[in-house]
């Protein structure tokens, strides 16, 4: 599986960075902090699954999920935020979000959400 992680917090990016990679659940092939820059990128990239920040200062992760899924509507991907508003996170997912991964980051939710992700994509 090849992951890209969005989000305007670097030390989340890593945190994901390391999970991803520690527990064998794939590749991350790009990070961004940046979500005009990791529109470009993951454009380019195709990777399977992007993770991504809901609130970030320059472009949502709405936003950003509306224009990669015009472009690229096979790539899979998973919000992770704090935001607990029911109608943003329901938002998320009638853009095309197949998971919601809540903030503070939890190891066991991640490695749980990411194995089943896999097992979807690889169906």
């Amino acid at each position: 599986m090849k992951y890209y992680i969005v989000d305007d917090s670097l030390s989340v990016v890593k945190i994901l960075n390391r999970i991803v990679e520690e527990q064998g659940l794939g590749e991350v092939t790009g990070i961004s902090t940046d979500p005009e820059k990791a529109l470009k990128e993951i454009i380019l990239e195709e990777p399977d699954i992007v993770l991504i920040d809901y609130l970030m200062p320059q472009m949502d992760g709405i936003s950003l999920v509306r224009q990669i899924r015009e472009v690229k509507p096979k790539v899979n991907f998973i919000m992770i935020s704090q935001v607990s508003d029911k109608e943003m996170v329901a938002e998320a997912y009638q853009v095309g979000v197949h998971f919601f991964i809540n903030k503070p980051i939890n190891l066991i939710e991640v490695i749980s959400v990411l194995q089943h992700i896999n097992e979807k994509v690889n169906q």
